[in-house]
């Protein structure tokens, strides 16, 4: 397992404003190597859109993490053991044709009409796993823990240009108990947006053509995550659940997702809200963990992602729960903090 020079600095204590070290290349070659979701609920970060997860860790957990996937160290009640998921799935073939009916539903849909001015806001359930360490305080051996499920609500600047705000209290987290985490955060601006990091302004310049977008996604992340489809795969995942779109963008993010080898079907699965639903779901082959977008049935709608491990590899075994979110709205705002219910 290759440990990179920024994940080692990571790993020892530092100033946060060193400027040798890369923090978010850090915090990114670690999530690559241990093939967890990343996120960015940091203080001092210009966006926080939850992403696949990364961690900063303490000098306790630098050695469990080269051969283990810990998360974070949880202490608190509101830790349970990380449950087991049945491992269902589909065939590619019945994967393609359900992202061709969403598509055809995403298209109907009216495009919201928002002023740059405006912010959209998402709120969303969510809940990640943690690894506790032995009885002697040392990092191992680990038991593997699901944290309770919890708010996060984000509002983004349409245009990028003001600063957004975050509300996610990160229970009992490592973040929380060394920095002191108090759930809110202000997000700076964001006049440079990217697939990693869109404003609603950036999303409606793209291409709509299902080939030209799958394109783009390639060539922007080349050389990342843990292979090209799975790191398409994971890029469109971060746009469908943190972000609002042109009716136009979203029918093509399906229709060319269906276009990335190793897509296939999985006939139900539940959201962070409880929610049955029907799913497209990828596995990183790398990883051995498998990320199902979840869908209702009916509707079609987008109703969230889970995170499970299906291949044992050095950690969770197969049919762990790694992570799950539930999307509950998503909207445009005039303000940072106005919610659909504070405008009724």
């Amino acid at each position: 397992m290759r440990v990179t020079r920024q994940v080692r600095a990571l790993m020892t204590p530092t100033d946060p404003a060193d400027p040798e070290v890369d923090r978010e290349r850090a915090e990114r070659d670690l999530q690559h190597i241990l093939g967890l979701p990343r996120t960015a609920a940091r203080r001092h970060l210009p966006r926080a859109r939850l992403q696949r997860r990364a961690l900063i860790l303490s000098p306790l957990l630098a050695g469990a993490v080269l051969a283990t996937a810990a998360v974070v160290v949880a202490d608190g009640p509101d830790a349970r053991p990380a449950p087991l998921v049945a491992l269902d799935t589909g065939t590619a073939a019945d994967a393609v044709r359900l992202l061709d009916r969403i598509s055809y539903a995403a298209a109907s849909k009216p495009t919201p009409a928002v002023r740059d001015d405006q912010y959209v806001y998402i709120e969303s359930r969510v809940a990640f796993m943690e690894a506790r360490g032995g009885a002697d305080g040392s990092a191992t051996p680990m038991s593997w823990m699901m944290q309770a499920p919890h708010a996060r609500q984000i509002w983004l600047s349409a245009d990028g240009s003001r600063s957004g705000l975050l509300r996610e209290k990160q229970h009992q987290s490592l973040w929380e108990r060394f920095f002191g985490d108090d759930g809110e955060h202000t997000l700076g601006g964001n006049r440079a947006p990217g697939l990693n990091s869109p404003t609603y302004r950036y999303l409606e310049s793209l291409s709509a053509d299902p080939d030209a977008l799958l394109q783009k996604i390639y060539a922007e992340t080349r050389g990342k995550g843990n292979g090209a489809d799975q790191e398409a795969f994971i890029t469109i995942g971060d746009l469908l659940r943190e972000s609002l779109m042109p009716s136009e963008l979203g029918a093509a993010l399906y229709r060319a997702a269906g276009r990335i080898p190793g897509v296939v079907l999985v006939p139900d699965a539940v959201d962070a809200a409880g929610r049955h639903g029907v799913a497209v779901a990828r596995t990183d082959p790398i990883a051995g963990s498998r990320t199902d977008w979840i869908f209702d049935k009916d509707t079609l709608t987008f109703l969230g992602e889970r995170t499970l491990q299906v291949n044992e590899i050095g950690g969770p075994i197969p049919g762990t729960l790694l992570g799950t979110t539930a999307v509950l709205a998503r909207t445009v705002v005039d303000h940072p903090g106005d919610t659909p219910d504070s405008r009724s």
